[in-house]
């Protein structure tokens, strides 16, 4: 099955020589992209579903319709493709901001930052309770 989905989207996002696909089958890519992508993350790899939301990404910038229209016949939020069309921007250098893998670093990194602080904050309680069982008096 996996063969007829991967046919079913090079379908519905082949152009033809010279011109742009067919705003019927592009929306219709776009479709099974979405409805694949929780496949993807669970089942396949990532990377392949990623490949197939750029190429859709493409073809609803190359459509003659305005991107609430597209985002409307999608059934997803105008604000979503919006996103996704400036990640894209983003990743291709075409405007300034956080790539991908940037945004991948960052979240990481603010991970670490807070195990850090957690374990800071452990010994820095431990350390004040080792030093009242140290003090000389009463305990």
């Amino acid at each position: 099955e996996h063969d007829n989905l991967l046919a079913a989207l090079s379908w519905s996002m082949e152009t033809p020589a010279g011109g742009a696909a067919a705003p019927g089958r592009a929306a219709t890519g776009i479709r099974l992209v979405l409805a694949l992508a929780q496949f993807w993350y669970q089942h396949g790899p990532v990377t392949e579903g990623q490949r197939w939301l750029q190429r859709a990404i493409e073809l609803a910038r190359t459509g003659d319709q305005p991107v609430a229209k597209v985002a409307a016949d999608l059934g997803i939020a105008t604000s979503c493709l919006r996103r996704w069309m400036k990640q894209d921007d983003i990743d291709g250098g075409r405007r300034a901001g956080l790539d991908a893998d940037d945004r991948a670093e960052l979240v990481r990194l603010r991970r670490e930052l807070r195990t850090a602080q957690m374990e800071n904050e452990i010994l820095r309680r431990a350390a004040a309770y080792f030093a009242k069982e140290t003090l000389p008096g009463p305990k």
